[in-house]
Parts: C-alpha cells; structure tokens; sequence
C-alpha cells in the first residue's frame, strides 16, 4: 500500500517513476475505504485515466469504483486558461470551480477525491513555473464545501534537469510527501543526491498554516491569501472537525477563530495544550474583548489579532511564530553541570 491519505483537506503528492507505480498508487487512493456515495474525479492525461481504471476493473471489490470515475483532460483543462506562457489564474479559477460543479450534494461521510496531474503535464512541457501556481489553486479548493481530499501525481523524469530546485517547490506547496519507495535515488552534479534527499528535505522544510473558521467567506479569503503566499494551507470549518486530525499535524501554525459554534476557540486551545500540542497557535476575533484575548494568551495562544486584520499582519505573524519555533527546535539541549 501507498498509504496515501484520504482525509478531508488532505492535499497529498506522490512522485513516479512509471506507469505502472502511477496507475496503482491512484487506484488505491479512489478505493481504500471508498463509499458508494463518493465522489471521484480525475484531472489527468488520457493514458492515466485508461490505465487507473483497468487496474480497478481487475478486482471485483473495486471494479465499480471505475465506473464512477469523472474525467476530465489536463490537457484540455490547461488550455482553457493558458495563453502561449501566459497563466490566466481567473480562468484557472473558472476551469477549478466547473469541475467541481458535478459534484453532488450527498451525505456528510462522503469525500469528493480528486486526482490531478495538471501540474505534472506542465512540468512535462518545462513550464515549473505555472505548474507551481496552478498547485496554488488548492487553498481554492479547500474553502469549497463538502472539503476535498486531493492527489497531486508527477513523474520524477520530468525534473530531470532542475536539479531539486522544482522538485522542492513542488514539496512545498503540500501537506504530505512521500513515500519514494518508487522513486531511483540518482545523483545530481557533482555526486550530491537530487532525487530522494531533494524531496525529504522539502518534506522536513515544508510549513502547513492550518485555518479553524466557521465563516466560509472568511475560510476562501484566508485559503487565497495563503496559497499565494506560497504556504501550503489546510481550512477547517469547527473546532471538532480540527481536533481529530491534531494528533497528526507535525509542523506550521494553526490559525484559529476564537468565536466558533460547537466547540469555542478557547476550549480548542485548553484540549491541544493538554494533549500536548506544539505548534504556535495565532488566535483571532472579530470582538473587541480584553478578556477574551487575555484568557488565548494564557491558554497558549501565541499571537492574537482582531479582525479586521490587514493581510500583511497576518503573514508577518506566520512567520514570526513558525521562525520562532524553528529556532527553538534548532537550539542544542542545555549542558548539565559538570560535562
């Protein structure tokens, strides 16, 4: 098993060698624990989607998993909102949201998946540049309900030139990597490691600004913000709905609206300190209460801004609690006397 992640808000890349270790990673990824009532969508290369769907055809207990595939052509998709090398984010925006449109209002247990390798069949054509900011798209996506579960697929070949560069960039933009059990681990100028080490190393580098509001207005603001602030970006639209993926999240931030239905901000902050959880928390309200504010600092909180907030405020204080906690972690432990 690819053991790639399907939770709601998951925005997963895996890297490829070959067809073969392509087509089985995206069929596992639209079957492992899939529902009747979900919900599969293919951005891909016709090949791809041929190929995925008679891995799924092969086996009766996913063989009707194929069947509810929708697919749409990358290399259509892309034409919609490129212009020679020029990125129209409006159009690609437009292109995003009519995909999604198919979407059906179904339960609240089913997971919208969605394959895509728009990015890669840039990458393919040397244009890294606009494959990076279509990746961007997914703080987009993200503020759309019911919440995707997004894969991002590219073939290791196709940075055959870039020398990591590319290769971490893309890391980068996403909340999980790996694993590279099918990727060769070949050297780079010079004899340095440029595959295998490029990408762990982006893995490790890579910060994920998680985003609790329960305003979808302000959930897509945020998500934009961020995405092309070049964070990789996960929303959340309750507390619970944040507490049940906590135990998971490695690195970054978490951004956090203190007046939320169900479970409040403040109650939020007390459960993740007591069960431990490290990253910096960056409160936010949209009331002027000094009580309230005062009792976010005391819990934990970090930073506490008062909507409405310039967007600069908010990035300024991203990175001044993430540099903070990367520092803190870089610091030797402290020498015992007598050593």
């Amino acid at each position: 098993m690819t053991q790639v992640p399907v939770s709601r808000g998951s925005h997963a890349v895996r890297f490829f060698e070959n067809e073969e270790s392509a087509y089985r990673t995206i069929a596992e990824f639209f079957s492992e624990d899939a529902r009747l009532d979900d919900c599969c969508i293919m951005i891909a290369r016709t090949d791809t989607f041929a190929g995925v769907r008679q891995v799924l055809a092969a086996h009766p207990t996913t063989a009707t998993v194929a069947d509810r595939i929708r697919f749409v052509g990358a290399r259509e998709g892309i034409a919609q909102f490129l212009t020679g090398d020029e990125f129209h984010r409006d159009r690609a925006e437009e292109f995003c949201l009519q995909v999604l449109s198919c979407v059906p209002a179904g339960s609240e247990n089913a997971k919208v998946r969605l394959y895509g390798e728009v990015g890669d069949v840039l990458c393919e054509r040397g244009s890294h540049e606009i494959g990076l900011q279509v990746e961007d798209l997914a703080g987009l996506l993200f503020a759309l309900e019911p919440r995707l579960s997004i894969l991002c697929g590219y073939y290791v070949g196709h940075f055959a030139h870039d020398h990591g560069a590319a290769l971490r960039a893309v890391c980068g933009k996403h909340t999980d990597v790996g694993p590279f059990a099918d990727i060769p681990d070949s050297a780079g100028p010079g004899g340095e490691r440029s595959t295998i080490s490029g990408i762990a190393a982006a893995a490790s580098a890579s910060h994920t600004v998680y985003v609790v509001d329960d305003d979808a207005s302000m959930r897509r603001s945020l998500g934009r913000l961020l995405a092309v602030s070049n964070f990789c970006v996960r929303v959340f639209d309750s507390a619970e709905a944040f507490f049940e993926e906590a135990a998971a999240v490695s690195d970054g931030c978490l951004v956090l609206d203190i007046q939320l239905g169900g479970m409040t901000g403040l109650e939020l902050i007390a459960r993740l300190v007591e069960q431990g959880f490290r990253l910096p928390i960056i409160a936010m309200s949209g009331f002027q209460d000094e009580k309230t504010e005062g009792e976010a600092l005391r819990l934990g909180a970090r930073v506490f801004l008062h909507k409405p907030f310039e967007p600069e405020v908010l990035l300024d204080a991203i990175e001044h609690v993430v540099n903070e906690r990367i520092q803190v972690r870089a610091r030797p432990p402290p020498v015992e006397a007598g050593q």
